[in-house]
């Protein structure tokens, strides 16, 4: 016997569908066991920049859980690395005869038994969780550039991880206000270009790894006890640093008192950094248990290179947020930070110019991003 509640336990964005609970009750035994579908209908008359990307978007999940998850599970089954997600048991993608009208429905596992923790706050050790759970997704994929060239190479996964990349957001870049002569807005939107390209293309695959995109506690379940953690929701996934899911985690999800709250800049850069060295220690443990990479690549993953990852991916999207609308736990650090960082980057340049950093050019700005952050 097959039900499926009608009431959803997620609604999925802008209306395009639902997350329900499936429960199979097998009459020999009488076992049940509970599943999760997740139905994607989006409206037959959207059509739009938007409306592209999300159909997209589950396109990259449905390969996510076909060819990736594989290989986390398989991982996770063999070595000490803790990275729950759910396993797929049938993904039906269809379009009418117009490749139009696009429709989805995932079976998953159901993962509110063992984590049955959706909270709503992260605390100190909800926050290590979730950041240890992102050192081990993240050391699976860590330059590997077969995967990840595949992936830049076609429609498999986000050529660039994470739902924000400039790209693809060219509209709430526009959107920037900058109307204000005295704006830092003006330099966000300046420097945007070189940001992007500094971030995306510096160095090749060194320090590449796929990004889970969407990384924060709505798409994170908990134990009891929050030692551990499961996520969900990977229409985003794509190649890029690590970062970006760290900023994402730090800037919408984790409790204030986690990056300093009101504290001054200096206090929450102290904080912030505790955090990066947390995600980066584990992050070495994992790679060395996987064991793929020489001892020389592992030297390369420094604080210095972490933080520059970080520092460069919040920049990046501060600058989404400023066109499209901020939201999040700790938007006033992150703009905060910003501010003080395109600052000593303006600086970097031309020292007479880091009190006045909206006064350089779209190239000069490039200058002093790569200056700034060398590759």
């Amino acid at each position: 016997h097959v039900s499926e509640e009608e009431q959803y336990l997620a609604q999925l964005w802008a209306g395009y569908g639902g997350v329900y609970p499936l429960s199979v009750t097998y009459h020999n035994n009488r076992r049940v066991r509970q599943f999760i579908v997740k139905r994607v209908n989006p409206p037959s008359s959207s059509s739009s920049t938007s409306h592209d990307r999300k159909i997209r978007s589950y396109y990259i999940e449905a390969n996510f859980y076909q060819e990736i998850a594989p290989i986390v599970h398989e991982l996770t089954n063999t070595t000490p690395l803790e990275c729950a997600l759910p396993e797929s048991y049938s993904i039906v993608c269809t379009a009418d005869d117009n490749d139009s009208n696009h429709s989805f429905r995932f079976l998953l596992s159901d993962l509110r038994y063992d984590y049955p923790d959706a909270t709503v706050r992260l605390d100190e050790l909800r926050t290590h969780t979730a950041i240890r759970w992102l050192s081990s997704f993240h050391s699976i994929f860590w330059e590997r550039t077969d995967l990840l060239q595949r992936c830049e190479n076609n429609n498999f996964l986000w050529e660039y991880g994470g739902y924000w990349h400039l790209r693809t957001r060219l509209d709430e870049l526009e959107d920037i206000d900058t109307s204000s002569s005295s704006s830092w807005s003006s330099a966000l939107k300046l420097c945007a270009t070189a940001i992007d390209e500094r971030m995306n293309a510096g160095g090749g695959m060194q320090f590449k790894t796929l990004c889970h995109g969407d990384f924060k506690k709505d798409n994170l379940l908990f134990t009891m006890d929050g030692a551990n953690c499961a996520a969900v929701d990977f229409q985003y996934c794509g190649v890029g640093y690590g970062m970006k899911d760290v900023v994402m985690l730090i800037v919408s999800s984790v409790s204030r008192e986690m990056i300093g709250g009101h504290a001054t800049l200096p206090q929450q850069k102290e904080k912030e950094g505790v955090l990066l060295e947390l995600y980066r220690a584990a992050l070495v443990q994992n790679l060395r248990i996987i064991g793929r990479l020489p001892q020389d690549r592992l030297d390369d993953i420094t604080p210095e290179a972490i933080r520059g990852q970080y520092e460069l991916a919040l920049i990046d999207y501060v600058r989404f947020m400023a066109g499209w609308g901020f939201w999040g736990v700790n938007c006033e650090y992150a703009t905060n930070r910003v501010q003080d960082l395109l600052q000593h980057i303006a600086g970097s340049c031309d020292e007479n110019n880091e009190s006045r950093g909206r006064s350089l050019s779209s190239e000069q700005w490039r200058d002093a991003v790569y200056k700034y952050y060398p590759i």
